[in-house]
């Protein structure tokens, strides 16, 4: 998928801009932001239809101010990591759309799959940081054998 590819390649660029210096920072126990609402738009044509905007809609569910917040959004498979920097209060929601993911178009009658958001990365205005627990890969069920 050139959207996903492309938004991987950007936001990796972002991602390691912030992300150094950060390894003597304080970790946080707990995951601060809720994700309310991850949805990718589509916009129809005649025949066609151009993926638009990615929007996310969080809250900062913990007491300190959150600057930086880096979401993974799962789209069949292929990852993209979104960077959203800014000032976010304790107890607000930010309501968020992040610019087309490629513009890629499809066929009008094709499918429209959703992403899968979640909160990878947290950093505090106090300079402290929440990341994820690393997830182990998913592991398919064993196979049943048929008994003689």
């Amino acid at each position: 998928m050139k959207i996903v590819s492309s938004l991987v390649v950007g936001a990796a660029l972002a991602v390691s801009s912030f992300s150094t210096g950060l390894a003597d920072a304080p970790v946080a126990s707990s995951n601060p932001v809720q994700i309310d609402y991850c949805h990718l738009f589509y916009a129809s044509g005649l025949l066609t239809k151009t993926v638009g905007p990615l929007q996310i809609k969080f809250t900062n569910e913990g007491a300190k101010t959150v600057t930086v917040v880096r979401f993974v959004a799962d789209l069949d498979g292929n990852q993209a990591n979104i960077r959203d920097a800014g000032s976010f209060a304790p107890g607000i929601t930010i309501d968020h759309k992040f610019k087309d993911l490629g513009g890629s178009i499809h066929f009008a009658f094709s499918r429209e799959p959703q992403p899968k958001c979640h909160v990878a990365f947290v950093k505090f205005d106090d300079g402290s940081i929440w990341s994820a627990p690393e997830q182990a890969p998913e592991t398919p069920a064993p196979a049943a054998t048929a008994q003689p």
